[in-house]
């Protein structure tokens, strides 16, 4: 153990004199020096503490401050967008088609075989659903109305009797009483929350107050009434 001993006293003694101890010494403080200034900087560091306290105070929002447009803005101002893109495209063309054709006015006048082809011309048949709710035929009854002195009722369907399994008749799409003089005076039946295309005709027929002529020389078979394509299904 002495022989231990000395050895250790003598490199002790070489590391004092070369200065080598002083040098580890130095190296120890500086990396505990290194150390604690890192944790400082740490999460939950005093520095890093210190920082967030003081960043929570500079880097406050006032809301007040802030103009944030509101959900209905935002979406008006898309709407707006869109519409004008609409109106600078050619869909513009074809809108004005179909709001020209809405509104085109009505002679004062039009035979009742013209008025009822073009209100069963808006029921064609197109595919398998429209045949399946639809006759091959439109049924048409037009007869003077003993309650009318002199006027007559105009009823058309597009399916008289209701599906496959219901044999009941269903109420006529058109139930008007004309006046002896042609003027349209009542539409029966009619919902204005919902405007087939046959609708507008007989509003505008109405408001425009069109009259109906060939009342007196009526005749079913002078109207097109099939609903049907020619081809078989």
């Amino acid at each position: 153990m002495q022989e231990l001993h000395a050895v250790v006293d003598k490199k002790v003694a070489q590391m004092i004199e070369s200065g080598e101890i002083e040098k580890s010494i130095e190296l120890g403080i500086e990396k505990s020096i290194n150390e604690s200034i890192r944790r400082q900087f740490e999460s939950y560091g005093n520095i890093t503490e210190q920082l967030n306290k003081l960043l929570d105070e500079k880097l406050k929002i006032d809301p007040s401050q802030i103009d944030i447009p509101t959900y209905n803005d935002v979406m008006l101002k898309a709407v707006e967008q869109k519409v004008a893109e609409f109106f600078e495209s050619k869909a513009a063309a074809k809108l004005m088609e179909g709001m020209n054709k809405l509104f085109a006015p009505l002679p004062e006048s039009m035979d009742i075989h013209e008025f009822i082809n073009k209100i069963v011309a808006h029921w064609k048949a197109e595919d398998h659903y429209d045949i399946d709710n639809t006759d091959e035929y439109a049924t048409v009854e037009f007869e003077a109305n003993e309650y009318s002195h002199g006027g007559y009722s105009l009823k058309i369907w597009k399916q008289r009797e209701g599906g496959y399994i219901s044999k009941r008749e269903n109420r006529p799409e058109v139930n008007l009483y004309i006046g002896k003089k042609g003027d349209i005076r009542l539409r029966h039946l009619w919902n204005p929350t919902i405007l087939h295309d046959e609708d507008s005709l007989i509003i505008k027929a109405y408001a425009s107050s069109m009259t109906l002529t060939g009342l007196a020389d009526f005749d079913e078979d002078n109207c097109e009434l099939r609903l049907h394509p020619n081809e078989d299904y």
